[in-house]
């Protein structure tokens, strides 16, 4: 029979929490989980319909990371509701890139984030019997992808925020401007593309950055609820033992 996360004895959590989890360190992921939010809420504001679905997707991972962390008694999102949202977005986004196999950047990113729900969806359904094996499968692989993003070899579907380019005084979105100058229109300062193509580069990397950050949150999370409940059990049935002499 499952044990909701509400019913954790009190002495178990907080034996998880100072251990693998202290305040300090709880209250500092809350805030980077927030940048993460914000940064794919910006994101998504340029991208097209699917790009806005992905990045959607990963604000929802980083407010459940949030729920997890946020320095409270108990988390303020009921296991239960936390299993059907990520239940949800799971199927959703493994529909999403079941549907696209063949265009490779495409297909993956939404395999990846279909995997990251699947591990919220772990955290919140957690503990349970038998996820023992899966925990530890899911925290290695988000620590692989860490990895990945950080390299620069996992595509993602984020569409760059427009950069605007100054032509003869006049402020244009470089996509709109004729590769060749036509006519005596104005002039085109030729540093401003490589300004513009570092400029996106930096965004490209900061978005790694935060999907990398998001990745490695959920490997530690896994890894220190895991822990932590396998200690909090201990304890349990070392304390059932001697009550038992």
């Amino acid at each position: 029979m499952k044990e909701h996360r509400g019913d954790v004895p009190e002495v178990g959590m907080t034996m998880m929490t100072t251990a693998w989890l202290p305040t300090w360190f709880r209250a500092l992921a809350t805030a980077l989980f927030v940048l993460v939010a914000a940064a794919h809420v910006r994101h998504a504001r340029h991208g097209d319909r699917e790009a806005r679905a992905w990045h959607a997707g990963h604000v929802v991972m980083a407010l459940g990371m949030i729920d997890m962390t946020v320095p409270l008694g108990r988390p303020p999102v009921p296991a239960m509701v936390g299993e059907v949202i990520f239940a949800s977005c799971t199927v959703c986004a493994l529909g999403i890139g079941l549907a696209q196999l063949g265009r490779h950047r495409r297909c993956l990113p939404w395999l990846l984030s279909a995997v990251g729900h699947a591990g919220m969806l772990a955290m919140f359904a957690m503990p349970r019997a038998g996820f023992d094996l899966l925990i530890w499968v899911l925290a290695g692989w988000f620590a692989l992808e860490a990895v990945g993003w950080l390299a620069g070899v996992l595509p993602s579907l984020d569409a760059p925020a427009p950069v605007t380019l100054r032509v003869a005084g006049l402020r244009r979105d470089p996509t709109l401007l004729p590769a060749r100058s036509s006519g005596p229109v104005g002039v085109l300062d030729r540093t401003a593309a490589p300004t513009v193509v570092a400029v996106r580069n930096r965004r490209q990397a900061a978005l790694r950055i935060t999907l990398a950050l998001m990745a490695l949150g959920m490997a530690y999370m896994l890894v220190a609820m895991q822990l932590g409940m396998s200690a909090m059990h201990e304890m349990t049935d070392h304390g059932a033992g001697m009550a038992g002499m």
